[in-house]
């Protein structure tokens, strides 16, 4: 009050935003409490006109928040003997965001959530520990691709993969599987032009982390980003607020709207001939700096979506270029 009196510069008071460690650290029954919460304001609105495509380890669509936006029969492999189960958790994190945004500000606010999409998943990595050779991984996202496309034809869909490769760096050149999508996206084969929403690949090493920015000048975005048809997205971050009273002394790395310190980028592609990526940004995550340089990597900084395992948990924290091109294709 004393404040508003004394100064004309308060425009108005808002609560501190929640942090995704509130929800993920609750038990799993008060998890599901807030999904019931959540499902009651949410409407979904004829999902099967658009869709995303998520093109992952799989997706699990039992969880409750992605039943009514991904039904078995558009639940897909590129091998059938894969299953279309999500062995590993990154596609189910990856569906939420993309079914959703980012789940943490659904839970905040109260008010009506519309979603207008529904989701496809196609499984175009094998149950670990098995992978896929090398050659064949245009090869792979180009069945997945099409299993969804035999399932409906005619519906309008984004396809989204965050599914990347720092084994060999190629400095904005060309290879087989980025060739593949370039070939997907651009129709060149069979006429039909493909929306193709790809992550830009991380910066993974937490002694990175400490040179921010300078590491993300230095770590250059992955195989297939470099696409030149495809649609490559990084981070930058919003998220800045610890509430960890272990991490008192740690302030977040990144200032708000700077870039994420997960995020990748090509500014050492020698030939500037190649494409400049990511062509976006969207929300990636942040991670904390505290005494002597060290880092953390907090859930506080993080954003929220579904986890693969709802028996265990419904939530899970999120980030980096994976949870921003989820974002990209919820977008779109």
């Amino acid at each position: 009050e004393s404040l508003i009196e004394h100064s004309d510069s308060i425009a108005e008071f808002r609560h501190a935003r929640e942090v995704a460690t509130f929800f993920v650290e609750q038990d799993n029954a008060d998890q599901a409490e807030w999904v019931n919460e959540l499902l009651k304001r949410t409407s979904i609105h004829r999902p099967n006109d658009v869709c995303v495509l998520v093109l992952d380890h799989g997706v699990n669509n039992g969880h409750r928040l992605l039943e009514p936006v991904l039904p078995d029969e558009d639940c897909h492999a590129a091998d059938p003997a894969w299953g279309t189960q999500d062995d590993h958790g990154h596609g189910t994190l990856m569906a939420g965001t993309a079914a959703y945004g980012d789940i943490l500000h659904c839970l905040e606010t109260g008010s009506p959530i519309v979603v207008r999409h529904g989701l496809e998943s196609a499984k175009i990595l094998p149950p670990p520990p098995e992978e896929n050779p090398r050659r064949l991984w245009g090869h792979f996202t180009a069945r997945g691709i099409s299993r969804a496309e035999l399932q409906a034809p005619q519906r309008k869909r984004v396809i989204c993969m965050a599914v990347t490769s720092d084994d060999e760096l190629n400095r904005g050149r060309p290879s087989s599987w980025s060739g593949e999508i370039d070939e997907l996206a651009s129709g060149y084969s069979d006429d039909r032009r493909r929306l193709i929403i790809i992550s830009g690949g991380n910066v993974k090493n937490p002694e990175d982390w400490k040179r921010f920015p300078e590491s993300n000048i230095t770590c250059e975005v992955q195989d297939p980003a470099q696409a030149w048809n495809a649609l490559t997205v990084g981070a930058f971050t919003e998220k800045t607020r610890i509430s960890d009273p272990t991490l008192n002394s740690y302030r977040a790395t990144a200032e708000a709207g700077d870039l994420s310190p997960f995020a990748s980028t090509s500014s050492t592609w020698p030939n500037r001939k190649w494409p400049i990526k990511p062509e976006v940004c969207f929300e990636g995550g942040n991670v904390a700096t505290g005494p002597n340089n060290s880092v953390y990597d907090t859930d506080d900084l993080k954003l929220l979506s579904t986890y693969h395992d709802p028996q265990i948990a419904q939530f899970s924290s999120f980030d980096a270029t994976s949870a921003a091109s989820a974002q990209a294709a919820w977008m779109a």
